[in-house]
């Protein structure tokens, strides 16, 4: 009763109907000196924040149109009046909208929290509960099956890889080895580090590029054993099959940081890359399931896979417009505040907007204490698990008797890449991946020069398809 006190409709149509005849909207009498306003046929309020108006298009004097009545100038200069917003409704007729809520309501400005500390003592019932963030109506948590492969994108510092510690944590809190398995690929080597002991590891964290074929063959082959075990009971997806069987199947999920650039590295034509992107196209259904992160997204890295079935999509700040379509499809996560790590986009499934929120998070020495609370297990290895006859591809590099120099470490570090990538490798690319080795433009290139006749261009050094090719392996080795 206070709102439509506050905003008596039938006032509000009195100011409406004594401004539009000051306007001239209106019958003019002239022989009696009076007007005679424009009517309304209807004058309702819609809940507490709209009040519809509808003309009675009988009274509508014949110089005026419909057109001139809802023009964008009138309706400006009969907010001004009312003090609040005026629209026209697409509609028979001619009628007017004007919005009752307060300023803020209409900003939506919703203000969000800048850190949320994630409380391992409220998690959610439900199996598989993943935090995504709080939004404006409240914490938000989705299954794993139901978020199904994931794709997110951030700058440094953005808090993609806090995310997944958030996430990762919940997991393992709430789901043993028996109901869930993990493959992590970790490149920065330190975003995974203190999960090394978990007994959910399907095979060790793959900290370089030697090791990603690893992993995705194993994802692979946990994947082609599941089919096969599935058709023997007639189960189309996992949760079908755990139903029908005595020893239900885990979950298996599957975490890639820095898509971009491992995709580089490798190149499309790898067979890591065909692998990973067949287990996104059909890894689901076997509750095996891909979330790829990327710090600097391309299109034309990602494009493939961003389009396929990477469903969820989750952008914290970016530093380009360009990247935010990568990862949404859309603009908006550039304009994200750098002071609130954490702060994102996400689209999730069934959701049909954005849903702007901010994620959880933990300081590192309560991550850490939480983190050897869970790993109980001596760290895997891939030795340990391929037994003494490992041939770790890491044995390309120079000997570890010899003391190496810094340009030397970089050149057998090049050799690695190049190797481990098939095929040869633009420059540019290159660079880039050494840099997130922690070596610089320069010094790539005095380890090229090092290397002499051992790496070839493939078009010309200047030349803007040119890429480094690798000769002779062993005798580029030998020389270091």
């Amino acid at each position: 009763m206070s709102m439509i006190n506050e905003h008596n409709p039938h006032r509000i149509a009195r100011q409406v109907q004594t401004e539009l005849a000051q306007l001239g909207y209106c019958h003019e009498i002239k022989r009696l000196g009076i007007t005679v306003p424009i009517g309304f046929n209807h004058i309702f309020l819609s809940g507490s924040d709209w009040l519809l108006l509808e003309f009675d298009l009988a009274t509508l004097p014949r110089r005026v149109t419909v057109d001139r009545l809802l023009s964008k100038k009138t309706k400006h200069h009969l907010g001004t009046i009312v003090g609040r917003p005026v629209y026209s409704l697409n509609s028979l007729g001619a009628s007017l909208a004007i919005d009752l809520r307060s300023a803020d309501a209409r900003r939506n400005k919703t203000k969000l929290p800048t850190r949320v500390a994630l409380d391992l003592n409220s998690l959610p019932d439900e199996p598989y509960q993943v935090p995504i963030g709080v939004g404006p109506s409240g914490p938000i948590w989705r299954s794993l099956p139901d978020l199904g492969h994931l794709l997110s994108g951030g700058a440094t510092q953005a808090g993609k890889s806090s995310w997944y510690q958030m996430a990762l944590l919940a997991l393992l809190n709430a789901h043993g080895p028996d109901e869930l398995k993990l493959a992590l690929v970790d490149l920065k080597v330190v975003e995974f580090i203190m999960w090394h002991g978990l007994p959910h590891l399907l095979c060790p964290v793959a900290l370089d590029l030697a090791h990603v074929g690893r992993v995705t063959a194993e994802l692979m082959a946990e994947m082609e054993r599941r089919q096969a075990l599935f058709t023997q009971v007639f189960a189309r997806n996992l949760r079908a099959y755990n139903a029908r069987v005595e020893e239900p199947l885990p979950i298996v999920l599957a975490i890639f940081d820095e898509l971009a650039d491992l995709t580089l590295a490798l190149g499309k034509s790898s067979q890591a890359y065909i692998d990973l992107t067949r287990l996104v196209q059909k890894g689901a259904a076997f509750g095996i399931f891909v979330w790829a992160g990327a710090q600097n997204p391309k299109s034309e890295v990602l494009g493939t896979l961003a389009r396929g079935q990477l469903t969820t999509r989750l952008a914290f700040r970016m530093n380009e417009s360009f990247q935010s379509r990568v990862i949404l499809e859309r603009n908006g996560a550039e304009r994200l505040p750098a002071d609130a790590p954490g702060r994102m986009l996400a689209r999730l499934p069934g959701a049909g907007n954005l849903t702007l929120c901010q994620g959880y998070y933990l300081d590192d020495d309560d991550l850490l204490t939480e983190a050897q609370r869970l790993t109980t297990e001596k760290p895997m290895t891939w030795a340990s698990l391929a037994g003494d006859q490992e041939q770790d591809a890491s044995n390309i590099a120079p000997p570890p008797s010899k003391t190496l120099t810094r340009a030397e470490e970089c050149a057998a570090w090049i050799l690695q890449a190049i190797a481990e990538h098939g095929t040869p490798i633009r420059p540019a690319a290159l660079i880039e991946l050494a840099e997130a080795q922690g070596y610089s433009t320069g010094l790539v290139y005095r380890a090229r020069k090092r290397l002499g006749d051992h790496l070839a261009d493939t078009e010309g050094r200047r030349h803007p398809e040119n890429r480094w090719a690798l000769l002779d392996m062993a005798v580029a080795t030998a020389t270091l």
